[in-house]
């Protein structure tokens, strides 16, 4: 019997074992399964058969276990089916030893019939993906009930489900490149009848969603933190960052060459910190973000731009709790004396002195008698510990030491200004022994008793 033959035998037995809804070369353990999953929409081995006490984060996991069975059932199908053709087309070992160009016809055959077999499969795949990506989708309801965990899972579930799609994609994209023509005519079988078009287009379906989920969870942590006062914007959005990056680490699909700069770590960092950064209310919430960054990347430019954001506000808070405690140890009010006789300038948040013609000793304020009360009042401060008020909203204990550094330093600042101005400067108007007995601790001795 020759090798047609025996492959016109082989294809008649495949037609009469294979059910009529599918085509005539569907195998049933293969492509009837990828079938079922398809319409039915949940796993064969009944891991979608949750019930109504599942959770939500149960169910968005499950989609990504979904993804995973149905293109791995393809991808099965797709290697029974070929097997099949192969087998059909290939008859013996002596047909397989052919010249180049016998071997390039029965190749192309090959592949013309097996994208003719696969093409009922980029229906389903489109249809279920597509479902999968709605599902995963960001939600408003998510941010009015303030449940940012659940936002989270969607993201990075939907991150999981790329991360699948890009490794079957290029399984079924080498499998392609096995049966590549150059003629127009044939070019319809490189995709494996559309197989291959399915998944890119699953794939960036997807990454739509996830990019504009992304920016809409960044945007909505503000809205997250009112809901939930057990979190802060840098805590909720280091938690998504830190679950997208083990996401990707485990991922082989983020491995391959071919991953998009899309769902690449520096995009989702960018995307999320940009946004974060402007929302943060607190020193915690950027020393949240910092840490992440740095244990993510370490070389990461949008280090530097948090990092001065932070500093920035640390300042604030800093200016602040010198200002209240210069107001209760009396150097506030000189201070503001000084300031309405043009002597200081502290617009750019440093006091600088100006020269100017007046006599200090004259002004209101500046009497002799006021200074001595001051000075009793702020040395008798310099034995109490100071206790910003601040504190309680900065937890790292080196920020919390550099803001007390400043803290002091800037009380010693205002210090040596009214010391500089009442006691060396001979212009003030007043007597040099006087004031020398009344401002008896220079500024050096002062910083070394704050």
């Amino acid at each position: 019997m020759s090798g047609a033959e025996r492959g016109g035998l082989r294809k008649t037995n495949i037609r009469a074992t294979t059910k009529p809804t599918h085509s005539i070369y569907f195998a049933p353990s293969s492509l009837g399964a990828v079938m079922e999953v398809g319409v039915v929409g949940e796993s064969t081995t009944g891991g979608g058969n949750s019930n109504s006490n599942s959770s939500e984060s149960c169910r968005f996991h499950w989609e990504v276990s979904a993804v995973g069975e149905l293109l791995g059932l393809v991808h099965v199908a797709i290697v029974e089916e070929r097997e099949i053709v192969e087998n059909l087309l290939i008859n013996d070992e002596d047909e397989k030893n052919n010249n180049n160009e016998d071997a390039d016809k029965t190749n192309s055959q090959v592949g013309s019939l097996l994208s003719s077999i696969l093409s009922g499969l980029p229906r389903i795949l489109v249809g279920r993906l597509a479902k999968i990506n709605t599902s995963l989708a960001f939600e408003s309801s998510d941010v009015i009930q303030g449940d940012h965990d659940k936002s989270r899972e969607r993201i990075v579930c939907l991150y999981g489900c790329i991360g699948t799609m890009l490794f079957y994609g290029g399984k079924f994209e080498r499998i392609a490149c096995a049966y590549e023509s150059e003629t127009e005519t044939e070019k319809q079988y490189e995709n494996l009848g559309g197989v291959v078009n399915a998944i890119e287009a699953g794939i960036a379906a997807s990454t739509t969603t996830f990019l504009s989920s992304l920016k809409s969870h960044s945007e909505s942590l503000r809205l997250f933190v009112k809901s939930s006062s057990s979190s802060n914007t840098g805590d909720i959005a280091a938690a998504l960052l830190n679950d997208l990056v083990n996401t990707n680490n485990t991922s082989p699909g983020f491995g391959l060459p071919s991953t998009s700069p899309s769902h690449s770590i520096s995009t989702i960092l960018s995307t999320v910190i940009t946004t974060a950064v402007i929302l943060c209310n607190s020193v915690n919430d950027f020393d949240a973000l910092i840490a992440c960054v740095s244990k993510i990347d370490n070389s990461s430019p949008l280090l530097q731009s948090t990092r001065e954001r932070m500093n920035k506000a640390v300042l604030g808070l800093v200016n602040k709790e010198t200002n209240i405690i210069l107001r209760k140890n009396g150097l506030g009010d000189i201070l503001d004396v000084l300031r309405l006789e043009n002597r200081i300038n502290d617009e750019n948040g440093l006091i600088e002195l100006v020269g100017s013609t007046s006599i200090l000793s004259s002004s209101v304020g500046l009497e002799p008698s006021t200074l001595q009360k001051v000075a009793s009042k702020f040395y008798s401060s310099l034995f109490t510990p100071i206790s910003p008020s601040y504190e309680g909203s900065i937890n790292n204990p080196a920020i919390k030491s550099q803001a007390k550094k400043q803290l002091v330093q800037n009380i010693n600042k205002s210090y040596r200004t009214i010391y500089d101005l009442v006691v060396l400067d001979p212009s003030s108007g007043y007597d040099a022994d006087e004031m020398k007995a009344m401002f008896k601790h220079t500024p050096d001795s002062v910083l070394m008793l704050l």
